[in-house]
Order: structure tokens, then C-alpha cells, then sequence
């Protein structure tokens, strides 16, 4: 089908539980390097979106600590569709 309005944004960001530096790694075996990251609501507030229709997460491990700070705090907006990739450990 068509999108509603034709426009697909696609923005690079390191979703985190806290604004602010993290060290991570890209896959395993990788070393860690060093990221600037922000929560969703920060994300959203940098970036002036009052919504988000779909939200992709693939955060490397991270992700069980964003679902936590997103449970705590809120979602800012909920998302029409969320597609996250998830590690089993956390």
C-alpha cells in the first residue's frame, strides 16, 4: 500500500535507558566503542516528533534496559509498530 503522505524518515540514533555517553559493542567479539545515546522521549524531543509509526530497536544487549526505562518512566508516544531485535541475556 501507499504511505500516508509518501515520506519514510529514517533517523540513525542510539536508543538508550539515559541521555548520555555508553560503551558498547557492535557484535561480540568486537571492543566496545564509545556512543552518545539518549532516551526515546529525549530522542523524540531533539528531533520534534510528537509520534513515531514505526520504531525499530536493534541495540546490541541494551535493549532489556530500554524496555525497563520505558516501562518505569513511560512511553513518550506510543508507536504504531515496534520491531526490536532481542538477546536472551541481559
Amino acid at each position: 500500500g501507499d504511505i500516508p503522505g509518501g515520506i519514510v524518515i529514517y533517523h540513525r540514533v542510539a536508543i538508550l535507558d539515559h541521555d548520555g555517553p555508553e560503551k558498547i559493542r557492535l557484535w561480540s567479539h568486537a571492543r566496545p566503542i564509545s556512543v552518545q545515546g539518549h532516551t526515546l522521549k529525549t530522542i523524540m524531543r531533539l528531533l520534534g516528533h510528537s509520534h513515531i509509526d514505526v520504531l525499530k530497536v536493534d541495540i546490541e544487549g541494551h535493549e532489556h534496559r530500554v524496555i525497563a526505562q520505558l516501562a518505569e518512566d513511560g512511553w513518550p508516544s506510543v508507536p504504531g509498530q515496534v520491531y526490536m531485535e532481542v538477546h536472551a541475556e541481559p
